[in-house]
């Protein structure tokens, strides 16, 4: 069943569930995957795994799991799993009962009993919400939950002795022994799932049978995989390779090989030597691919220890490494989608990589194993200077099962340092020895390594870094005034290419700046004070002294972050950069109250405000009375945001400044139509309030008065107001409200939709601001296509042009100019990057030069 909040339940917005029905199975089939890696296009050879501590990573992710369950005692979902951080209204039992799981596993191996109430509220829920009680038109979810019961409570019980839940685990077996997936007969997305599914719990069925010594419940297990075999034997090459769902043809296998192979490992050695040459090895696209991915993985793994097949075991460990990277705010957490941000991680997919990942490399780990993985100071990406003070800081994992006390850890070159640490199991240190002050540019060697007697592992022990120290170079510069000439004081925020922080400087009151830095490409940001815009230049490249004079004017318009958290600002900066506007962002919640005062340093008396997630105080009491006072004196609003008609709807600003009337909070629908009739309005096409903040859950209804005018309605049946103007003949102000989010509307071109740029640069030019966008297009006759080839060392680059260029050069986000291969073919120039995944700039220049960003991704 689905345990939602009943707004998103009507409203139809559901960010992502793992249930899924027809809709959902179409929608997925209309995405486009990118082609599919195989095992034949991978070069073997000695792999260079990064030193993880999979044991510190469990206990990450097992502390992760704790900010996504439930905890209020007096809501219904109480003890449940969140599905993850951007979707937080969604709780489901098979969250739950993984992350039963990985709680028992962690008091398996520590012996802590940390997550023993974790553990004890996800059993009430689960026995709240039962496996066998989940929504669904078919019984595909209903007996993938009960696998997953059998699957945490064995764990479970095997751990704490506890029987008290051994009835669930059975009421799930009779559920699945009674409940049989059709393979035919239904539609094309069901035939595909059900038997990734059905092998899934007979793989499940056949373990607890076993730990059971339950021969019988063994034989039903086996037989429900004796279809799932048949029918993979049909047309192995499309059924091994099918994403579904959140399953992919690694489901399949894993549940073949834990029943039927694992009863009969010689009919397996010769089945999974057969056909497991025709899996994909990885999905590099699509939605929930780490899902497809690390059950792709988990069936390397089930299929190596029957087939004993290396290479499988390799592919594993290295699809496990391809998550566990994903984990780009180090708390244990990863998104289902490659490429989703570390805001976004979910609590199953995150249950998966320790128990699909993790859990198959804990045989190789060591009882006594410690190390450096890595200098995390001094920093390859983090060019020095002379007489730079660098702190010495390393990264040392225990890598084993038990705790290691009393290991030395020495360094050696430019100097030598020791020193006696102890670390705990699962214990990651970042350790700062000394600081290093270097008196010239040159290259530095370094190399430090642990010394344990008990040591099992030495590979491990040591790190190495060459670390170049470079020679000054001069920046220097003036920022003015381009209207009065006059210098402005300001502070410039200097950063490497790959955003990593270098230093700040301070312009004087002539708005003079000087400092040393190293040879490097660079992005300067001048952080100006109102009423300036920030002012960014990107990706320019200072290999000797160098001055910049900057140009600024007076922004064009004020936008107010009223945002409870001071989210959002991007969704807008977005599109005011498109427009090539200037502007400043006064966030409340980091500021205070803006001085209405400073307004009139502007170009324009315009505010552009929005709210976010703010239900209170989305305009204050002594907000409201500035704003009537810039209003009186021709000023121009544009305000947007839920919650702001339940508000302030009662107050004389919203009734007699926006000329606004608050009807009701909560609209349930995601759609906003144009009124073609008003003159505003016959600018706008449908508007959709999903698909980029998804933060609305409370847009308001409001009317116009009898003096403002309403452009936008959420049903074109039944008027329900989405937007109101207004013009003031007597003060001269202007304003356009509108009662959601823009930061919710998706910036896309799509051309039934206005898209958020759209709505806004029709919104500030009817509030008078001209609006001069330089058309960005390519010069005639070029083309560029850029093919990453996944895992593989060459990428290669397709380059169409009617004349050759003078010089094209690679530099990485350091800085660095990178190696590359230049073949003329026809008219096509093909450029060979052997280059790892990440960012790159390709410098072009004929006669101009022009810059692109290249993005690879392996």
């Amino acid at each position: 069943m689905k345990k939602i909040l009943m707004i998103l339940l009507l409203n139809g917005i559901l960010l992502s569930l793992p249930y899924w029905d027809e809709y959902d199975f179409i929608k997925s089939g209309q995405d486009l995957k990118g082609k599919a890696v195989f095992q034949w296009e991978i070069k073997r050879g000695q792999h260079n795994f990064k030193t993880w501590s999979y044991i510190h990573e469990l206990f990450q992710t097992a502390s992760f799991l704790t900010t996504l369950q439930v905890s209020d005692t007096n809501s219904p979902n109480f003890g449940g799993m969140i599905e993850g951080e951007n979707a937080m209204n969604i709780i489901e039992t098979d969250n739950t009962q993984e992350a039963i799981w990985v709680w028992s596993r962690y008091m398996e191996l520590t012996g802590d009993t940390i997550y023993k109430k974790n553990i004890r509220r996800a059993w009430i829920y689960v026995k709240n919400f039962p496996a066998w009680k989940e929504e669904g038109t078919t019984d595909y979810y209903r007996v993938w939950n009960c696998g997953l019961g059998l699957f945490a409570e064995q764990k479970y019980r095997e751990v704490t002795q506890d029987t008290s839940y051994k009835w669930y685990a059975d009421s799930c077996i009779l559920y699945i022994l009674t409940h049989d997936l059709p393979f035919t007969g239904i539609d094309t997305f069901y035939k595909r799932l059900h038997p990734k599914v059905q092998s899934f719990v007979a793989g499940c069925l056949y373990l607890y049978a076993k730990s059971m010594n339950d021969s019988a419940l063994m034989d039903s297990a086996i037989e429900m995989a004796i279809r799932v075999k048949n029918w993979v034997e049909q047309d192995p090459n499309t059924r091994l390779n099918d994403e579904v769902w959140a399953m992919s043809g690694g489901t399949v296998v894993w549940g073949l090989c834990n029943s039927i192979f694992k009863d009969d490992s010689i009919s397996g050695y010769n089945w999974l030597n057969t056909y497991i040459p025709l899996m994909k090895y990885y999905q590099p696209t699509g939605e929930w691919n780490n899902s497809w991915n690390i059950w792709y993985a988990r069936a390397y793994d089930a299929s190596a220890r029957i087939a004993q097949k290396p290479d499988w075991d390799l592919f594993h460990h290295e699809l496990t490494d391809t998550l566990l990277i994903q984990d780009l705010d180090n708390d244990g957490g990863v998104p289902p989608t490659k490429g989703g941000p570390p805001t976004g991680d979910h609590s199953w997919i995150s249950s998966y990589m320790v128990f699909m990942g993790f859990e198959n490399l804990m045989d190789s780990i060591k009882n006594y194993d410690v190390g450096v993985a890595e200098f995390l100071s001094p920093n390859p990406n983090l060019p020095s200077v002379p007489y730079d003070t660098i702190p010495l800081i390393l990264r040392i994992p225990n890598y084993g099962f038990q705790s290691v006390n009393y290991f030395i850890l020495h360094l050696e070159s430019p100097f030598t340092y020791d020193t006696t640490l102890s670390i705990s199991m699962g214990e990651e240190k970042e350790v700062y020895l000394t600081d290093w002050i270097p008196n010239s540019p040159g290259n530095y060697n370094f190399e430090a390594y642990t010394i344990f007697s008990l040591d099992e592992r030495n590979s491990n022990d040591t790190s190495k870094l060459l670390y170049e120290v470079k020679p000054y170079i001069v920046l220097q510069g003036w920022i003015k005034d381009s209207v009065n000439q006059k210098g402005i004081k300001t502070k410039l925020e200097i950063r490497f290419l790959n955003g990593n922080f270098y230093k700040y400087t301070m312009s004087d009151t002539n708005g003079y700046f000087i400092t040393f830095i190293p040879e490097s490409t660079y992005t300067l940001r001048f952080l100006q004070k109102i009423p300036y815009p920030e002012i960014t230049i990107d990706s320019i490249e200072i290999n000797s002294d160098t001055f910049i004079y900057v140009n600024t004017a007076p922004s064009q318009l004020l936008v107010i972050n009223r945002d409870s958290l001071g989210k959002y600002n991007e969704y807008y900066k977005e599109v005011l950069d498109s427009l090539n506007l200037r502007y400043c962002i006064w966030v409340v919640r980091d500021s205070g109250i803006f001085n209405f005062s400073k307004i009139n340093e502007f170009e324009n008396r315009l505010i552009l405000w929005f709210t976010g997630d703010s239900k209170i105080n989305t305009v204050s009491t002594n907000e409201q009375e500035s704003l009537k006072l810039f209003l009186q004196e021709e000023g121009k609003l544009l305000i947007t945001g839920q919650n702001i008609g339940e508000d302030i709807g009662n107050t004389s600003f919203y009734t007699n400044y926006l000329h606004a009337i608050f009807v009701a909070p909560i609209h349930i629908g995601s759609l906003v139509f144009p009124i073609n009739s008003d003159s505003l309005g016959s600018n706008f096409k449908k508007i959709s309030t999903i698909g980029a903040a998804n933060n609305q859950n409370s847009k308001d209804i409001i009317l116009n008065d009898s003096y403002s005018h309403l452009f936008l309605t959420y049903d074109t049946l039944n008027i329900k107001g989405a937007g109101i103007w207004y013009n003031d003949i007597n003060f001269g102000y202007k304003i356009i409200y509108f009662p959601f989010g823009l930061e919710a509307v998706k910036n896309v071109y799509n051309p039934s939709y206005s898209s958020r740029y759209d709505i806004i640069r029709k919104c500030l030019e009817w509030l008078g601001i001209e609006i001069k966008v330089k058309e960005k297009t390519l010069p005639r006759g070029e083309e560029k296509i850029v093919f990453p080839n996944i895992l593989n060392e060459n990428s290669v680059i397709h380059l169409k042009r009617n004349s050759n260029f003078e010089k094209i050069r690679l530099i990485d986000i350091c800085g660095r100019k990178r190696e590359i291969r230049i073949i003329p073919y026809k008219d096509v120039l093909k450029i060979l990057l052997r280059e790892k995944e990440g960012i790159y700039f390709l410098k072009l220049k004929d006669k101009k030069e022009g810059t692109f960003k290249l993005i690879i991704i392996k």
